[in-house]
């Protein structure tokens, strides 16, 4: 249970948000991966744990995160570890807390929080499109959690986008909305499609042009 700003600092509330989203992110990831993988309903288990590296890691990000004039702002830093070590989640929780952080400090002006709060980048195809699905699901974790508490996390929904491209994205809403006009016509997209996921990264149900709305 998330605590009130007069029990607790905001980046501890942050902390706790960050934690509680990545938890939701690794259980209803598993969820959608089991439904694509057997068409079978499972329920969430809410047993995640972090590797010791990324809670430093987080850890090590707070400061700057949530101080602008902290001298951390100056520095990037490097995650070295092997695939399939958990980088991913290391970098998602800071976003996590990120995101939190600048509504708890204004959750009623939402020209002070709304808008783009992190970029991610990826050289690879393959890798953007895995990795967006991967971001995607903790969004629809901090989602779940602002709706539970809009008063802390501000009423705007939390949102996700890709741009890869005109020749794998639309470059425009225009464009989006030309495209899904042609799918809902029943025309193939071989260029600039708008459905980069073809399942949902929450439940792992199968995402197509019937399920969006023009």
């Amino acid at each position: 249970k998330l605590v009130t700003k007069s029990e607790q600092s905001l980046e501890y509330m942050a902390f706790q948000f960050a934690n509680k989203s990545m938890v939701l992110q690794r259980a209803y990831s598993e969820v959608a991966r089991q439904y694509r993988a057997e068409k079978k309903r499972v329920k969430p288990e809410l047993n995640g744990e972090w590797r010791l590296f990324q809670l430093i890691f987080l850890l090590m990000n707070i400061a700057g995160a949530s101080d602008e004039n902290h001298e951390d702002r100056e520095v990037v830093d490097l995650i070295w570890f092997p695939t399939g070590g958990g980088k991913t989640e290391a970098y998602l929780g800071v976003a996590a807390y990120t995101m939190a952080y600048r509504r708890l400090l204004a959750p009623n002006q939402i020209d002070k929080y709304a808008g783009i709060t992190v970029f991610m980048r990826y050289t690879l195809r393959l890798l953007t499109t895995q990795q967006f699905q991967r971001a995607a699901a903790l969004i629809c974790a901090a989602e779940l959690l602002r709706r539970q508490n809009p008063s802390l996390f501000g009423t705007e929904p939390f949102s996700i986008g890709l741009w890869i491209g005109a020749d794998s994205s639309p470059n425009s809403f225009k464009d989006a909305m030309d495209k899904m006009e042609e799918l809902q016509k029943g025309q193939e997209v071989k260029a600039s499609n708008p459905i980069q996921l073809m399942n949902c990264p929450w439940c792992g149900t199968e995402l197509t042009h019937e399920q969006y709305e023009i």
